[in-house]
């Protein structure tokens, strides 16, 4: 039988078996990470194995844009690309092949496994691992996508299959994520313009939530967050979700101006948060149009209409 040969060339490589995540704490759910920003790819021309021998395809991968600081190796064995390595390739037996990324993001102590999005031969999605059914007719590009840090990337909540968020950072020794794909735009904070009702808390968006909801019948954007999964009717997104507060939605200014972008387009955008001050009017961030990023955290009153409402939950990793 013939064993699987490989070459290493020094532009390839590709993502490889992640680390199981850390046992939660607390109430806050689980994560696990998707990276977002980098995409490799795999080429797979044809080959065959003399009478007698076993069939053998060459498979190559890559690595892109510069970020190699994971490992990528194949089942059936015969690829391994570490941290060094940019591009591997070899000959692989025909019939199913994994490709596995492995390696960790250091966030606050607390390792969180590298994932990627694949597509193309490959029948897994944001996911650590990519499987195809190898053959001999098989040659095309299977794009991985893996960021060089977690900040900002979209993660499935709780499951491969989960619904995605997207991580924020650490604020009051909880890691938060966004619902950015279900922000909800035209929603008001009040229908009143300076109503009081003592949701001053710069650090406890979940406190300022449910404070906003109880005195307020008019708190739109908290009671949007506080059903998310019912309001937009994925009930796997679960409960505890919040508008932020001042301090929590201020982690923005933390993700470049191209991931806010991403996120929210060129125009200027307006995010409420759930800080009122002592007058009633309340806090929203302010993020400048194309691509400046992250301007300020600013008073507003709170019936206005042309702020974004971002739910934000904790989870642990």
């Amino acid at each position: 039988m013939k064993r699987a040969e490989m070459t290493r060339y020094p532009g390839l490589c590709l993502p490889a078996l992640l680390l199981a995540l850390i046992p939660a704490t607390a109430t806050a759910d689980s994560i696990i990470v998707v990276p977002g920003s980098n995409a490799g790819y795999l080429y797979f021309p044809a080959s065959t194995g003399g009478p007698g021998e076993e069939q053998t395809h060459l498979v190559s991968v890559q690595k892109e844009d510069g970020y190699t600081d994971f490992r990528i190796t194949s089942l059936p064995a015969g690829i391994d690309c570490d941290a060094s390595c940019d591009a591997a390739s070899a000959e692989l037996p025909l019939g199913e092949v994994t490709l596995v990324i492995e390696g960790n993001y250091d966030l606050f102590g607390i390792q969180l496994p590298k994932r990627g999005t694949w597509s193309g031969g490959c029948t897994s999605a944001m996911a650590r691992t990519c499987r195809f059914i190898l053959t001999t007719a098989l040659a095309e590009i299977v794009r991985v996508k893996v960021p060089p840090s977690a900040l900002g990337a979209q993660i499935p909540l709780g499951a491969d299959d989960g619904p995605l968020v997207r991580y924020v950072g650490q604020s009051g020794g909880y890691h938060l994520v966004a619902a950015d794909l279900h922000a909800k735009s035209g929603l008001k904070l009040s229908e009143s313009e300076k109503k009081v009702t003592g949701a001053t808390s710069m650090t406890d968006g979940v406190v300022n939530t449910d404070t906003l909801i109880a005195n307020d019948s008019g708190a739109r954007a908290a009671a949007y967050c506080k059903n998310l999964a019912a309001e937009t009717g994925n009930q796997a997104l679960g409960g505890n979700w919040y508008l932020p507060a001042y301090n929590e939605l201020s982690l923005l200014q933390g993700l470049s101006p191209a991931m806010l972008t991403d996120i929210f387009g060129t125009g200027d955008m307006k995010i409420w948060s759930s800080t009122e001050k002592s007058d009633g009017s309340g806090y929203r961030a302010k993020i400048k149009k194309e691509g400046g990023g992250f301007e300020k955290m600013e008073e507003k009153e709170k019936n206005k209409t042309d702020s974004l409402t971002l739910c934000f939950k904790r989870i642990n990793p």
